[in-house]
C-alpha cells in the first residue's frame, strides 16, 4: 500500500494558497488531472506523468474561499 501511494504521487500537483484560509481544490484537480489520460476515466498515463499537458493554473492564482456551511 505504501509503495503505490509513492507511485501515485508523480502523478498529483499542488500548488501552496495565496493566503491562509483559500481553497485550492479546484486547482489541485486541475493539474493533477494534467498528469492523467484525456479519456473518460482519467487513466494513468505514463507518458502525461512525466510531461503533463499545458494548465493555465499552474502559473495563474486560483484560489477561491470556501463558502460557510
Amino acid at each position: 500500500m505504501l509503495q503505490n501511494s509513492k507511485d501515485a504521487m508523480a502523478r498529483i500537483e499542488a500548488r501552496r494558497p495565496e493566503a491562509d484560509g483559500l481553497d485550492t481544490s479546484l486547482a489541485h484537480v486541475a493539474l493533477s488531472l494534467s498528469h492523467r489520460d484525456r479519456d473518460d476515466y482519467a487513466n494513468i498515463s505514463s507518458f502525461y506523468e512525466h510531461f503533463p499537458r499545458a494548465e493555465t493554473l499552474r502559473d495563474t492564482p486560483a484560489d477561491s474561499k470556501p463558502g460557510t456551511w
